[in-house]
């Protein structure tokens, strides 16, 4: 039998919000609590990515896109909806996100999409290690890993992720460190585009040998 998944559409969080079941916001502007619902036209605004904000109707077998995400495919863009600070500092994930997508699928990032990830990297420090565990497999481990290092270097969040190893790096990118983990990210990529099984303790391990 067919699976028809159904997702509700989501909602602006402008204004004050007063209850607090249904949105939460933390100091830093963290959304904490994320229940408002809207119409498409809203929920298509409260994607993170122009190109993650496309809807297949199936009345009519079209593609609905509200902010120019067909456009920004064609070109090969990233671009974030909306106020880029705002919409990281609601979750900072998404400045990994914007990395992986550019390096899986050879897009590049947006002048003022990129722009605010440097001096906001550190916002990375309030995600959950379980979650940005799970985000480094999936930025490291998915056939591109060593292309996305380097934007996570160019963008400064390989640090908040991995703070013991960037301690070895050095100004030039020639340390032992940096040598190691381009030739395991190298070896993983490899393995992952010959369809061989890869493991994430290889990944680690090497990492953290030196």
């Amino acid at each position: 039998p067919e699976i028809i998944e159904v997702a509700t559409f989501r909602g602006h969080h402008e204004g004050n919000v007063s209850d607090r079941t249904t949105s939460q916001r933390g100091q830093n502007g963290m959304l904490l609590r994320d229940n408002i619902f809207g119409s498409i036209e809203e929920d298509a605004q409260r994607r993170d990515f122009t190109i993650n904000s496309l809807y297949y109707s199936v009345a009519d077998f079209t593609v609905r896109d509200y902010v120019g995400g067909m456009k920004d495919l064609k070109d090969g863009v990233i671009r974030l909806i909306g106020n880029p600070e705002t919409r990281y500092r609601e979750d900072p994930v998404r400045m990994l996100r914007a990395v992986r997508f550019a390096a899986k699928l050879g897009m590049r990032i947006s002048p003022e999409t990129a722009e605010p990830i440097p001096r906001l990297a550190t916002l990375l420090n309030d995600i959950p290690p379980a979650r940005l565990i799970e985000e480094s497999l999936k930025l490291l481990q998915a056939g591109y890993g060593y292309d996305t290092y380097k934007l996570l270097c160019e963008y400064h969040l390989f640090q908040p992720l991995f703070p013991t190893i960037t301690r070895y790096f050095t100004e030039n990118g020639d340390s032992p460190m940096e040598r190691i983990i381009e030739q395991v990210l190298k070896n993983t990529d490899t393995r992952i585009h010959n369809d061989m099984r890869v493991n994430p303790a290889f990944l680690f391990a090497a990492m953290f040998w030196y």
